[in-house]
């Protein structure tokens, strides 16, 4: 199976593409691979940052094994894909943007922040029950932009309207403290948005539709028998239809060929497949036991380094002084003015 993660041919470039998502429990799965990993802009000698959000509420240990999990599955695509990858885990790269965070704060209205909020409803009624952090998630989203110096920002629909709320944010900040933040990130945009599952809705956990990364042979042959049975509901002819357009589109993110004659019920099995032999060459390039520990704590180790150095390299072309330290709390502790 080829994969469909290239880099095409041209000019030596050093863009910093940005992907990520939550340390969702269980690793990644397909969703996750299409919104973020899958058919990557063709720059060439481009550096992908994945950040992994670990800000998160819940039991610590929790959080660090489905952070394990994630970084797992993003190395073991990276290496199927070889697709060279740098790890970030969100709250380590928080602790170096205190400084534009605050900024960003103190040039953002609430109208602007309510209108890009993923619980939008609630900011603008007032009734957000999350955490400040969660409140403040569209301007940590653009500080980690902003800061690490993104040319290309990688996300599905839900997402990218950060991307224009981050170039706008930088503006007011530019102006209003005289920076020189960059305002020009893109958005590398994504036909169809976003994966639908088998029932047709957005892949998502909270739906109960998706398809592991990790499933296991069983789980991939009831999620294939579920997505052609919705394609064939209340049919005649299921007999003898081709593959749906959904089965189409998973057969080319897996680097597959849409065959002709595969119609009726041998969707299944084809499916099925098709999805198996994906799955078994990601399975191929994650390590397991202590190994994996030792090789993702590397790589998270790394990521951290190189996140420090693109922070300090745009606070000081944005005008951030070079003498100010790279702040070392959280800086949603720092927002609100102590540790409590």
């Amino acid at each position: 199976m080829s994969s469909p993660i290239e880099v095409t041919d041209g000019a030596p470039t050093r863009s910093l593409l940005l992907s990520g998502c939550r340390a969702a429990s269980g690793g990644l799965h397909l969703g996750h691979y299409y919104g973020c990993l899958y058919a990557l802009p063709p720059v060439a000698n481009a550096q992908m940052l994945f950040v992994i959000n670990d800000c998160l509420q819940g039991p610590e240990e929790d959080i660090r094994t489905s952070t394990q999990l994630v970084a797992e599955d993003v190395l073991a695509v990276a290496a199927w894909a070889a697709r060279p990858v740098t790890l970030l885990r969100e709250s380590r790269v928080r602790e170096y943007l205190s400084s534009i965070l605050l900024e960003l704060c103190s040039a953002t209205s609430f109208r602007l922040l309510a209108e890009v909020h993923p619980r939008s409803h609630d900011v603008k009624a007032g009734g957000f029950a999350g955490s400040v952090s969660e409140y403040l998630f569209p301007l940590h989203q653009a500080a980690y932009t902003l800061g690490l110096g993104i040319d290309i920002a990688c996300f599905n629909d839900d997402n990218s309207r950060f991307v224009d709320f981050t170039r706008k944010v930088a503006r007011r900040c530019n102006k209003r403290f005289g920076r020189h933040l960059r305002t020009d990130t893109k958005l590398f945009p994504r036909v169809p948005g976003r994966l639908p599952g088998w029932d047709g809705r957005r892949m998502a956990k909270a739906n109960g539709n998706t398809l592991p990364l990790r499933a296991a042979a069983a789980e991939v042959e009831m999620f294939a028998r579920k997505l052609v049975g919705r394609a064939d509901q209340g049919a005649t002819d299921f007999g003898t239809r081709p593959l749906s357009e959904t089965e189409c589109l998973y057969l080319k993110i897996l680097g597959e060929e849409v065959p002709e004659g595969v119609r009726g019920n041998a969707r299944i099995e084809y499916l099925a497949d098709r999805l198996s032999a994906f799955l078994r060459a990601i399975a191929s390039c994650r390590q397991n036991g202590d190994e994996s520990t030792n090789r993702t704590a590397a790589a998270l180790q790394a990521g951290e380094a190189a996140a420090r150095g693109l922070v300090e390299k745009t606070r000081l072309a944005a005008g951030y002084s070079h003498h100010e330290p790279l702040a070392q709390t959280d800086p949603t502790v720092a927002l609100l003015g102590g540790n409590s």
